[in-house]
């Protein structure tokens, strides 16, 4: 199905490649990653990319595991621990189901959804919910669409109602994947503003 195939924008879905293939994934130029199918329903991956402010890395490393495959369903359990190379936050984890249902029958266009738990060794747990949406327009041309709650974590200061917004389009060869799109927070606060706005205006 190309590379790129078994995420949305940023949260994983249920599908995992054949096994034996090998991805580099490299994102704004600064975060690099590797995954590896160890079977067919097995995929690891690693994931290094710099802190917010600039004084270490944080490296991920993450498993995906398909526990269901039943027509157009894919279940998967997807578990992921990150480290912070600049020693103030520690180690953060999170433990998650994808489930995943195929558009068409080679499953090139999919709906997800994924939902799980995260905790901080510095910090509460926060739960983590998200929905995506691929649907392939062209042979080598895909729709992407995705809602996350939990994905700027703190930088909601609190606010249960945000969400992360992400749109665009994934450009999908057997060997290279490429997404462009914009990723925007969005709250009900913003949303409730910005009608208010245009009723004044």
């Amino acid at each position: 199905d190309g590379a790129g195939a078994t995420a949305g924008f940023v949260r994983p879905t249920a599908l995992t490649p054949a096994k034996g293939a090998i991805g580099v994934h490299v994102y704004d130029g600064l975060v690099i990653g590797a995954s590896y199918a160890a079977t067919d329903r097995i995929l690891l991956s690693t994931t290094l990319a710099p802190t917010l402010l600039g004084d270490g890395f944080l490296g991920l490393f993450a498993a995906k595991a398909q526990v269901l495959r039943r027509g157009g369903w894919r279940l998967a359990v997807h578990g992921v621990g990150y480290i912070d190379g600049a020693g103030d936050s520690g180690i953060a984890g999170a433990l998650g189901v994808a489930v995943t249902y195929c558009l068409d029958f080679d499953c090139r266009s999919h709906a997800s959804l994924y939902g799980g738990l995260g905790h901080a060794s510095a910090t509460a747990g926060s739960q983590l919910l998200a929905g995506s949406l691929v649907v392939q327009l062209a042979r080598r041309v895909k729709l992407l669409v995705e809602a996350d709650s939990a994905f700027l974590g703190e930088a909601h200061n609190g606010d249960s109602s945000a969400f992360l917004l992400g749109y665009g389009v994934r450009l999908a060869w057997p060997f290279l994947g490429v997404d462009v799109g914009l990723v925007m927070p969005l709250s009900a606060e913003r949303l409730m503003a910005s009608e208010t706005e245009s009723s004044l205006g």
